[in-house]
């Protein structure tokens, strides 16, 4: 049943216009999401909203005609320190759209079609662009501080004069309080992103009837949810004064002990008792394994109306499954499971409209695997049905909201309730550990063991990758599977009650061990030659020679061979060393080029075969010493007393004496040239 009433507003006329302090806005949220990321540099898409008085557009020139089009300034801080700003986009397809909750019907007899119009109109405007941050930190703050337009028409976020609960006229301006939001963001554990709130940012409602409403805060990495009102802000530092007996945490007019808040899920349940139109500001923090990574603000007003009978649509719940029921301060509606639990929790919402309007249900944040069946929905009597199997769910708290919209005039009624389930994480911790499986064999082992001194009785069930059960069985120390290929597996613990926790434990793949040797060499009579190979994890090693080291010195000719033993078998590899009798010992380059591109950078002398002395001279063309070693092993890099020596002719003597006393002293002479 429909019902048409003539609604008068005195109090959305507005006072006279300040352009310096703009007096436009019901309400905004500022919110961040992860782009993309670049080695420790991540970038984020910030998203500012703001919600437009239709009222306070009174003609050209007006503060709410800059909205459209407009280029909000958002500044980047990390701490207390500004590092950077951006002028937002206007974001064409998502703005200056009218979000007045009417039916249908009136439609077009909003103040947003006709200034002159009896219902309120609100309308929604978005602006966006895009931040890299440099290295993590955990105070970074996006900030949007006022400034909408720098245009020739220029304004601030001015919140409009029909606010009553709170001191909304700035005494430095006499123009309206400047709007300030906020959002936080610490990833030096990772990214973020922000809360996203899904239910209308200015809702309606009727004086003296029972009111619900849920900012429907949606997060996409399942951070736990912290919820809490707190004062609005015109800067950092300046909260704006409450009009008593108002206060931030109770901005609402209700009977003592009639308004009701849920710092979990952010739910508010009251009856207002007093035609007002109400300043709220809701703070969202987010924990991810006890650390805040981030905060979201959102401002709004709640328009309490008189001369309305439409009342919201009555939400019971009913047919509770498998979950323990409370009921919470601010009469919320929790239920709670244990870790692990195998039975389906579900529940039924027969929704009613005590007007016999036609209801609309919809629902967002719905946990992974959970479903919400509506039948009759359009109808004044929509059934839900909530289903949801826990078996593979983390503990913590998830949170999920139903939104039952009418179709009542000329102001439908909206009520969005939050679900709290919470999943108790188990009194017992169990630890999984693997031993790795060859290429392509069976010969890996999982085992999972409880990790406290509590002896019971568990069913260990294991499932491989695809999710075919391998093992069950009952065990009061854990269980190992033996003999199972490379993967990853699963295993649910449960006790005799159906709780516990599952342990995914991943069998990693080894493969045959490498030889990696030198191939055959030659070398000169009595030279000695290292053969070595690079070490693997878990190999052994044997030479046939009977050594078990990493390398081996030989002297004599013959093949030398080596295997590398794992758990998957062998792999051998050998070298052919062979020994000839040289009648020289050196190799002497006659030029060299120190240029530093990694060819011939060094005048580098060969030796090839053994000596006891070894000494080089080099000289330059006035027969300067440029150079000196008793090492074959040092090379002459082309500088002299610290600087590049110049280009040209150059003369060495080398003096040696061989480990074969046959062979005699070796003296050799000869140029050089040093090329640049």
């Amino acid at each position: 049943m429909k019902a048409i009433f003539l609604f008068l507003v005195p109090l959305l006329l507005l006072g006279s216009f300040h352009e310096a302090s703009a007096n436009h806005l019901l309400g905004g949220e500022l919110r961040y999401s992860l782009v993309s990321t670049n080695g420790s540099a991540e970038t984020y898409k910030v998203t500012l909203v703001l919600i437009g008085d239709c009222s306070s557009n009174t003609g050209a020139n007006v503060a709410f005609s800059a909205l459209p089009g407009a280029n909000p300034l958002v500044k980047l801080f990390r701490g207390s320190t500004q590092t950077g700003q951006l002028r937002l986009s206007y974001n064409t397809a998502e703005s200056n759209i009218e979000i007045t909750p009417v039916c249908p019907d009136e439609a077009g007899n909003t103040a947003c079609s006709n200034i002159n119009n009896p219902l309120p109109g609100i309308k929604k405007f978005v602006y966006d662009g895009n931040f890299t941050l440099g290295n993590p930190a955990a105070d970074w703050r996006f900030v949007f501080d006022g400034s909408i337009t720098d245009g020739s028409f220029q304004t601030s976020a001015g919140r409009s004069f029909i606010i009553q609960n709170a001191v909304i006229v700035d005494p430095n301006t006499s123009g309206a309080s400047i709007m300030y939001l906020e959002a936080t963001l610490n990833n030096t554990t990772g990214p973020n992103n922000s809360t996203i709130f899904t239910s209308l940012p200015t809702p309606f409602f009727c004086l003296n009837k029972a009111s619900t409403y849920s900012l429907g805060a949606a997060d996409g990495d399942n951070d736990l949810l912290q919820f809490s009102l707190i004062p609005a802000k015109t800067s950092e530092f300046t909260v704006i004064d409450y009009i008593a007996p108002f206060t931030a945490i109770r901005p609402l007019p209700t009977l003592p002990n009639a308004f009701n808040f849920n710092t979990t899920n952010g739910q508010m349940n009251f009856t207002p008792n007093e035609v007002k139109n109400c300043l709220v500001t809701n703070l969202v923090e987010e924990y991810r394994n006890g650390v805040m990574v981030g905060s979201t603000m959102r401002e709004m007003t709640f328009i309490i109306l008189d001369n309305c009978n439409n009342d919201a649509t009555l939400t019971p719940v009913s047919g509770i499954e498998n979950a323990n029921i409370t009921v919470n301060d601010a009469e919320n509606l929790q239920l709670s499971v244990c870790e692990g639990q195998t039975a389906n929790i579900a529940f039924d919402i027969r929704a009613t409209d005590p007007n016999g309007d036609n209801t609309t249900v919809t629902y967002s944040n719905l946990p992974a695997g959970a479903s919400m069946a509506i039948s009759g929905n359009g109808t004044p009597n929509p059934t839900v049905h909530f289903t949801w199997n826990v078996n593979d769910a983390a503990p913590g708290n998830y949170i999920f909201y139903a939104t039952y919209t009418d179709d009542g005039c000329p102001l439908v009624t909206t009520k969005t309730v939050a679900y709290t389930i919470k999943i108790i994480p188990h009194i017992n911790k169990f630890a999984g550990g693997a031993d790795s499986a060859c290429n392509n064999g069976s010969n890996g082992k999982a085992w999972a063991v409880p990790q406290s001194n509590v002896v019971l009785d568990y069913n260990y069930r294991w499932v491989d990758s695809e999710g075919n059960t391998v093992r069950t069985i009952n065990s009061t120390n854990g269980d190992t599977l033996k003999s199972i290929k490379p993967g990853t597996y699963k295993v649910y613990i449960r006790n005799a009650e159906g709780c516990g926790t599952n342990v995914i434990v991943h069998v990693g793949s080894v493969p045959l061990p490498e030889v990696t040797l030198r191939g055959d060499t030659t070398l000169c009579v009595g030279m000695p030659l290292m053969l070595e190979t690079t070490l693997q994890d878990n190999v052994q090693y044997l030479w046939s020679t009977g050594d078990t080291t990493c390398c081996i010195k030989v002297t004599q000719p013959g093949r030398y061979s080596l295997t590398a033993i794992n758990k998957c078998g062998s792999t051998e590899a050998g070298v052919q060393i062979s020994y000839v009798k040289c009648n020289y010992c050196f190799f002497i380059p006659n030029a060299f080029s120190p240029n530093g591109d990694g060819k011939n950078d060094q005048f580098n002398i060969k030796q090839t075969c053994p000596a006891d002395k070894y000494k080089l001279q080099i000289f330059n063309r006035w027969g300067e010493l440029v150079f000196t070693t008793l090492s074959v092993a040092n090379s002459w890099d082309g500088f002299y007393n610290g600087s590049p020596a110049e280009s040209g002719a150059y003369f060495y003597v080398l003096q040696a004496w061989p480990s074969d006393p046959a062979q005699g002293e070796i003296r050799l002479k000869g140029d050089l040239t040093l090329i640049r």
